[in-house]
């Protein structure tokens, strides 16, 4: 199965690029070419496949605070870094994926050469999102949602969102072959522990898909939840530690702030084998 330009074999590491001043983690904002330039080096350096860029911050408001920026602001951001982000990743040999749930953000991405749409609403938040991606081919990301991204709790919930958004794409002439899903980790409103901790617990049962599975844990408040940080700065051990759990049972694809430190400890437990 081919996803992000290349064979899925080894997991594969996405890093986050985020061009949100208000994103949860301050670590992960790119503000200046010269900083999106030296952030795509080290992903290269340290074997991420691709970048995942987004332009709004979904962070749960109930945790952090603020609010959320409008899909002008979204696109206003994209639009003046995306064409340089792009050139770069190419010169590095990065895909490149857009985070986004609006169709109009989206179409400039893929305009400007984007492969990837990560849509956190599975396709349920614009009607105009499934029939753009068919037309233009793109892979995607679908995490599971029933309306809005973070509403479903617990693995059952999630595995019916997703089945849903699968057959939303498909019945939009989305090839199968171009999908991966992401169960939606983190605090989302109205989402306590007990929802994080039954889909580490019955991780596995996301393979009845039969698809990718694409996992972003880092320095989420799921690291919080087992004790591994309190707040996003204190995460990132945690962050490495439960990414390798996930990837021991199943995980394809991982969506991480660090790429060099990701990498470097699934390297040491890749030795220990």
């Amino acid at each position: 199965m081919r996803h992000l330009g290349r064979e899925l074999s080894d997991p594969l590491l996405v890093g986050v690029m985020n061009l949100s001043p208000e994103s949860f983690h301050s670590g992960s904002v790119s503000d200046t070419k010269a900083s999106i330039e030296l952030n795509l080096q080290e992903m290269s350096e340290f074997g991420a496949v691709c970048v995942d860029v987004g332009g709004m911050s979904t962070r749960p408001l109930n945790l952090y605070g603020g609010e959320r920026a409008s899909v002008e602001v979204e696109l206003g951001r994209l639009e003046k870094f995306l064409p340089h982000v792009v050139e770069v990743s190419r010169s590095y040999g990065l895909a490149v994926s857009v985070d986004t749930q609006y169709a109009k953000v989206a179409k400039f991405a893929l305009s400007c050469g984007c492969d990837v749409v990560n849509d956190i609403s599975g396709l349920k938040q614009d009607p105009q999102m499934a029939p753009l991606l068919a037309d233009h081919d793109a892979e995607v990301v679908l995490m599971a949602a029933d309306s809005k991204p973070g509403d479903t709790c617990g693995m059952d919930a999630t595995l019916h969102a997703l089945q849903q958004s699968i057959t939303l794409a498909e019945e939009n002439g989305i090839n199968r072959d171009r999908l991966s899903i992401d169960p939606g980790f983190g605090g989302w409103q109205g989402r306590d522990a007990s929802c994080d901790l039954d889909l580490i617990r019955n991780f596995e049962k996301l393979k009845d898909l039969n698809l990718p599975i694409y996992v972003g844990v880092s320095r989420k408040s799921t690291v919080a939840t087992l004790e591994g940080g309190k707040t996003p700065g204190e995460r990132l051990v945690g962050s490495v530690i439960l990414t390798q759990h996930l990837i021991q049972r199943g995980a394809h694809i991982v969506r991480t702030h660090d790429v060099k430190e990701t990498r470097l400890g699934l390297n040491v437990f890749k030795n220990l084998e």
